[in-house]
C-alpha cells in the first residue's frame, strides 16, 4: 500500500516532531510544507496540516488551493483552546482540531479525511476518464480554451488539423494558429462570447495555418462553458471541399467563357425547333441582338435554311442519332446569306423519346469562297495556255472573276507610260464605253501613282474630287474599286468594277478577293502580251522555239501555283516541306527556260547571271525561314548550255536549301557563299560552302548522305560527268569540278 503524504506547516517544534513521529508510526509520511516547496509538494500531498502561527504566505495559496476545481486537497487547522473557529471555516479550511487532543483522536481525524480525499480522488479520476472517453470521440478536432486564450485541452483529431502534437498545442494562445487577416475577427467574437449572451453559441468559417505552412478552411463551433469563462471549441476542416468548390466555380466559369467565346456557334433546341441555348456566337452569326431575341424564333420554321434542307437534316438525326458535316446555306436576321457547316446530335430519354438536339453551326462562307478564288486562280493561270486570242483571255478572266465578286461592270485598264494614256482592251458597263483617254486625273491614274488598291464608296469619290487629287470622268458611281495590276514594282494597270445602283454591293472583303488574283492576272496579262508580241516580231523559227521556252516555263509555273495553293490546305509538316521542296526545283527548271526565252542566243544561258536569280529566288522562297546571307561570288559569265543548266539548278537549289535548313539551327545567323569560275584548262569549278554547324565527326557521306544528297551526287557524277568532294571543317562545303566543255554552238 502507497504511504499517504501529510504536509506539515507547524511553527511549534514539539507539536511538529509529535505529529511527525505519530503519523509515521501509523505508516504515513510527513513532508514539512514551506514557501518554497508548497507548489511542487501540492502536486502529491493527500492531506495538509497547518497551524494558526503558520507563514501567511501559505494561508494565502492554501485558499487558492482551496478554490481549484480540478482536485480536492483536505486543509485541517490546528488551533489553541481559545481561537475562534468560524474565521477558518468561512475560509474554506474542511475541519478544526483544537489542541491539546489525544493522539488517538487525532489520527482518527487525519484517517477520515484520507479517506475522503481518497474517495473524492476517485470520482475525480472517473470523472475524467468518462469525460476524455467523450472528448476523444467527437469525431471534430476538439479544444477548451481559456479567458486568456490559452489552449488548456485538445484531442487528438486537432493534431490532424494543425498539424502539431496535442502537448504542443495544449498550454498556447490559439492566435498563433489562426491566418493573419481573420485574427481580429477571432479575437473579437472570443471576448464578445465571453461578455455578451448572444455569442454563447455560435458557429462561422475562418482560417489557421498548419505546421506545414498550409492555410486550412475550417468551420469552427464555440460554446461557453457554464458558469466558467472558457470555452469549448469544435472544428471542422472543409479545406478540400472549399478547394472542390473553388475548382467547380473555376470550371464552371471555363466552360461558361469557353462557351460564349468560341467561334463556333453552339444551340438546345426541342424537337419541334424552339431554341433553348444558343451561345454569343451563333447569336451574333445569325445577327441577332440578344438570346432573348434569338428565343423568338424557331429553328425550323422561320427561315434560317431552305426547308427542304433542314427536313432533310433532321430526318439524318433521327434515324442515326447524329448528324455530322451537313453543310448548306443559311439566313441571317436582316436576310442576308451565309454558309454553314452543322453538326446535331439528339439526346434522348430512357425510352428513347427525343428530348431536343444539341448541335455546332460553323460559318464556312470564308472557306468556301476561298475554294472559290483558289479554283479561280488556278483557273486565270490555266487560261494563259488555253485561250489564243488576248480578247478572249480578258472575257474568261471577268468569267472567272464573277464566280466570286460581281462583274457586271468590269474593266481592265493598261497604262501607257510615254504618252501618259490609258487604253481599256476589255471595258464591259453598262454607260461608259470608252476605249482610250488621257490619264490624267483619272481614279484610274490615282490607282496606278498610290500604287495601292482603293475602295471608293460616294463619300470617298466626292473627298478625292474636293482635295482635287480625282476628277470624275464619265457617270458617277455609286461605288468603285480598283487593283492595281503589278508585277515586282512595275504597275501594268488596274483592274476595276463599279456599280452605278447599289452602293453596298462591294465590301471591303471583295477588295481583299481582288487584290489577291491581281498579280496572277498581271502576270497572266504580261504572258499574253508577251506571245503575242513573240508571234508578230520574231522570226518563225526563233518565235517558235522561244514560245517553246515560254510554255515550258509557264506550264512549270502552273504546276507551281497549283502545288503553292494545294499547300495552303497541308498542315502535316513533313509533307509541306515535301511540296516546297518540289516546287523549288521545278522554279529552278523554269528558270532555266525564263534565261533562255530572255537570251539573245536559245542555245545557252549565263551561267552567273541564272545562280544569280536562282540565289535570289530561294532567298525571297526562305526570307521568313532564313536569317542567313547568301553571296555569289563570280568574276566573269560562264555561257552553258541546257543539258548542263538544268542539273546545275537542281544541285545549286538543293545544296542551298540544306544549308538552310540544317546548318543553322533555331534561326541562327551566318553565311553561305557559291563560288563560280573557270580554271586555264577551261574546267569549271563552283564551290558552295557555309559556316553553320557542319556534320558529326563520324559522318559517311556514302553511308549518311539523306536523299537530297545523294541526288546531287548522282546529277553531277552521272549525268554531267564531273566530280564532287565534301568537306566538314568548320560547316559544310562542296567543290563540284566539271572538266568536259559544257557549252558548244549548235548548229
Amino acid at each position: 500500500m502507497n504511504k499517504r503524504i501529510i504536509a506539515l506547516s507547524i511553527n511549534n517544534p514539539i507539536d511538529y516532531n509529535l505529529i511527525s513521529n505519530l503519523l509515521k508510526n501509523e505508516g504515513h509520511q510527513s513532508e514539512r510544507l514551506t514557501v518554497e516547496n508548497m507548489d511542487e509538494l501540492i502536486k502529491k500531498v493527500d492531506v495538509i496540516l497547518v497551524d494558526e502561527v503558520s507563514n501567511p504566505k501559505i494561508y494565502s495559496n492554501l485558499e487558492a488551493i482551496k478554490n481549484m476545481k480540478s482536485n480536492y486537497i483536505p486543509i485541517l487547522v490546528l488551533l489553541s483552546g481559545n481561537s475562534p473557529h468560524h474565521y477558518w471555516l468561512n475560509k474554506g479550511f474542511d475541519d478544526i482540531i483544537r489542541m491539546p487532543i489525544s493522539k488517538t483522536e487525532l489520527i482518527l481525524r487525519i484517517n477520515t479525511f484520507l479517506k475522503i480525499h481518497t474517495l473524492t480522488k476517485q470520482i475525480i479520476i472517473n470523472s475524467e476518464q468518462k469525460y476524455r472517453t467523450v472528448f476523444e470521440s467527437t469525431g471534430n478536432a476538439t479544444m477548451i480554451i481559456d479567458e486568456d486564450t490559452t489552449i488548456l485541452l485538445a484531442n487528438k483529431e486537432c493534431e490532424v488539423i494543425f498539424g502539431y502534437s496535442v502537448n504542443y498545442l495544449i498550454g498556447k494562445s490559439w492566435t498563433k494558429f489562426v491566418y493573419k487577416e481573420d485574427l481580429d475577427k477571432m479575437i473579437k467574437r472570443h471576448y464578445a462570447r465571453r461578455n455578451d449572451h448572444d455569442f454563447v453559441n455560435e458557429k462561422y468559417e475562418t482560417r489557421i495555418i498548419a505546421s506545414s505552412g498550409e492555410i486550412k478552411n475550417i468551420i469552427l463551433s464555440a460554446s461557453m462553458i457554464p458558469n466558467s469563462k472558457q470555452s469549448v471549441v469544435s472544428m471542422l476542416d472543409i479545406t478540400y471541399r472549399k478547394k472542390a468548390e473553388e475548382e467547380l466555380k473555376k470550371s464552371e466559369e471555363r466552360f461558361h467563357s469557353l462557351y460564349n467565346n468560341l467561334t463556333l456557334g453552339i444551340y438546345r433546341t426541342t424537337p419541334d425547333g424552339n431554341i433553348l441555348l444558343a451561345n454569343k456566337a451563333l447569336i451574333k452569326m445569325l445577327g441577332f441582338d440578344s438570346f432573348e431575341d434569338l428565343a423568338k424564333r424557331n429553328l425550323e420554321k422561320d427561315g434560317f435554311e431552305k426547308p427542304e434542307l433542314r427536313k432533310k437534316f433532321i430526318e439524318l438525326i433521327e434515324r442515326d442519332g447524329q448528324t455530322l458535316g451537313f453543310e448548306s446555306v443559311w439566313k441571317r436576321k436582316n436576310g442576308s446569306s451565309f454558309y454553314v457547316r452543322e453538326n446535331a446530335s439528339a439526346i434522348r430519354d430512357s425510352k428513347g423519346k427525343i428530348l431536343y438536339y444539341d448541335g455546332t453551326v460553323e460559318d464556312i462562307t470564308e472557306r468556301r469562297q476561298a475554294e472559290l478564288i483558289q479554283k479561280t486562280l488556278l483557273k486565270i493561270s490555266s487560261l494563259m495556255n488555253s485561250v489564243e486570242k488576248i480578247e478572249d483571255f480578258y472575257y474568261e478572266i471577268r468569267n472567272s472573276l464573277g464566280n466570286v465578286i460581281d462583274t457586271t461592270n468590269f474593266l481592265i485598264a493598261l497604262y501607257d507610260e510615254k504618252e501618259d494614256t490609258l487604253s481599256l482592251p476589255f471595258n464591259i458597263n453598262k454607260k461608259d464605253k470608252f476605249k482610250k483617254f488621257p490619264a490624267g486625273k483619272s481614279i484610274i491614274k490615282y490607282v496606278i501613282e498610290t500604287g495601292k488598291p482603293l475602295f471608293a464608296t460616294e463619300d470617298v469619290i466626292k473627298d478625292l474630287v474636293r482635295k482635287e487629287l480625282i476628277e470624275v470622268i464619265g457617270a458617277p458611281s455609286k461605288i468603285w474599286i480598283g487593283v492595281p495590276l503589278k508585277i515586282k514594282n512595275k504597275i501594268l494597270g488596274v483592274i476595276a468594277v463599279q456599280s452605278y445602283s447599289n452602293p453596298n454591293l462591294y465590301t471591303e472583303k471583295d477588295i481583299k478577293i481582288l487584290s489577291f488574283v491581281s498579280e496572277e492576272i498581271a502576270l497572266a496579262i504580261q504572258h499574253k502580251k508577251a506571245e503575242e508580241e513573240i508571234k508578230e516580231n520574231l522570226k518563225e523559227k526563233e518565235m517558235l522555239l522561244r514560245e517553246l521556252y515560254h510554255r515550258t516555263k509557264n506550264n512549270m509555273q502552273v504546276i507551281s501555283s497549283m502545288l503553292r495553293i494545294k499547300a495552303r490546305d497541308i498542315q502535316d509538316k513533313d509533307l509541306l516541306n515535301s511540296f516546297q521542296e518540289i516546287e523549288m526545283k521545278i522554279r529552278s527548271m523554269a528558270l532555266v527556260h525564263q534565261k533562255l526565252y530572255e537570251s539573245q542566243n536559245l542555245s545557252s544561258l549565263n551561267l552567273r547571271s541564272y545562280f544569280n536569280d536562282l540565289i535570289s529566288l530561294i532567298r525571297r522562297s526562305f526570307i521568313a525561314q532564313s536569317n542567313n546571307n547568301i553571296y555569289l561570288e563570280a568574276q566573269e559569265d560562264i555561257p552553258v548550255l541546257i543539258d548542263t543548266a538544268i542539273p546545275l539548278g537542281l544541285v545549286l537549289n538543293e545544296l542551298l536549301t540544306n544549308s538552310i535548313k540544317y546548318a543553322f539551327p533555331s534561326n541562327s545567323k551566318g553565311d553561305i557563299q557559291v563560288v563560280l569560275y573557270k580554271e586555264k584548262d577551261n574546267k569549271l569549278i563552283i564551290k558552295v560552302s557555309d559556316n553553320g554547324v557542319g556534320c558529326p565527326k563520324d559522318f559517311d557521306i556514302n553511308r549518311d548522305a539523306n536523299l537530297g544528297l545523294k541526288t546531287v551526287i548522282n546529277l553531277i557524277e552521272m549525268q554531267i560527268g564531273g566530280k564532287i568532294d565534301f568537306s566538314f571543317e568548320n560547316g559544310f562545303s562542296t567543290k563540284i569540278e566539271i572538266a568536259k566543255e559544257v557549252y558548244n554552238v549548235r548548229i
